[in-house]
Order: C-alpha cells, then sequence, then structure tokens
C-alpha cells in the first residue's frame, strides 16, 4: 500500500461499501496512532441544530449550524472541530491548524475566539491495522488533506465529488451533481 494514512486525511467510502454506518461517507481522519485511529464523518448532517445539545447564545453564528454524526461509537458525546486561534490547549492538532476536541466552555471560548466550529455527535473507530486492511481490501480511498472539504456545507454531493477525484472512472458521478447536464 503506497498510501500513507495519517491525520489530516480523509476517507471516502468506496462504491459499494456494504455497512449502513460509512455507505456514503467521507471521514476525516483526526488521529492515528500505533493502536488505533479516530475520525469524524463530515458529510452526515442531523436534522438536530446544535441549541437541541448546547446551548448557543455564546457561540454565535457556529450554533446555527446543524450537527453532525460523527460516527457510530460515543454517540452520546459531543465532539468539536476547529481552527480557532485560541490556545492549542482547547483540541488535539490534527493538521495545520486544525483541532478536534473540547467540552461546553471551550467552544464558548472557540466560537468568541473566530474560526471554523463544528459539533458533532460521536465518533468513528479503528482498532490497531483495522483501518490498513480495510483500504487494503477495497473499503476505502484515502486522500490527501483539504482544508476546503473540511469546512464545506454542500454536504449532499461531498461524497461524489471526492470518488470523482479517488477514481477517474467514476468522474460520471461528479454529474449527478448537476443533473441538467445530463
Amino acid at each position: 500500500m503506497s498510501e500513507v494514512i495519517a491525520a489530516g486525511c480523509l476517507l471516502v467510502a468506496r462504491p459499494p461499501l456494504d455497512d449502513s454506518n460509512f455507505e456514503g461517507t467521507v471521514v476525516l481522519l483526526c488521529a492515528h496512532e500505533a493502536d488505533a485511529t479516530v475520525g469524524l464523518v463530515l458529510n452526515r448532517p442531523l436534522e438536530l441544530g446544535v441549541p437541541t445539545v448546547l446551548p448557543s447564545e455564546d457561540l454565535g453564528e457556529a450554533g446555527g449550524m446543524p450537527l453532525l454524526w460523527g460516527g457510530p461509537v460515543g454517540t452520546d458525546q459531543l465532539i468539536l472541530l476547529h481552527d480557532s486561534p485560541a490556545s492549542p490547549a482547547l483540541g488535539r492538532p490534527v493538521l495545520g491548524g486544525l483541532h478536534f476536541g473540547g467540552g461546553v466552555e471551550a467552544a464558548r471560548a472557540l466560537a468568541k475566539a473566530g474560526g471554523w466550529l463544528r459539533f458533532f455527535l460521536g465518533y468513528s473507530g479503528w482498532s490497531a491495522d483495522q483501518l490498513k486492511e480495510e483500504i487494503e481490501l477495497g473499503s476505502w480511498y484515502l486522500l490527501p488533506p483539504d482544508a476546503e472539504e473540511v469546512w464545506t456545507t454542500d454536504w449532499r454531493w461531498q461524497w461524489e465529488r471526492l470518488v470523482a477525484r479517488a477514481d477517474p472512472g467514476l468522474s460520471w458521478m461528479r454529474q449527478a451533481e448537476h443533473p441538467e447536464s445530463n
């Protein structure tokens, strides 16, 4: 396998991925260690707004964002993703100023400091070598970091865009974004 699994990379579910948790998903890898890998699904907005789980008075525009489903693990946990210039102690570094983690007080501090802020319920996790094996079996495309894709709100077509980028033979999927061009 020539790809290097690292924090900041994007996992894109290969069609067809026969796992209802991850079919059609784009996952940001937030941590990759010898014993485990952790990520957040970027393209599954929930029908719940942030105020459903967190008072939004101090969150500014970020309080108006939908919650995102981060994955099937720890779905009772609220997880932050941010690029705030605030103290790095407010999260674990992922890549180039991007951090994940922090609690309610961190969310308030980050919202006041400015920058991008997203809220996830749950996360995705793999045990040692599990993700490497899944990639080798053809379940995932592994793409380099892409900040624009991390912060997009165009969740509806994100998977199609990235599948087409990973495999030009599937570029027809990108056309699904623009049915008028068919």
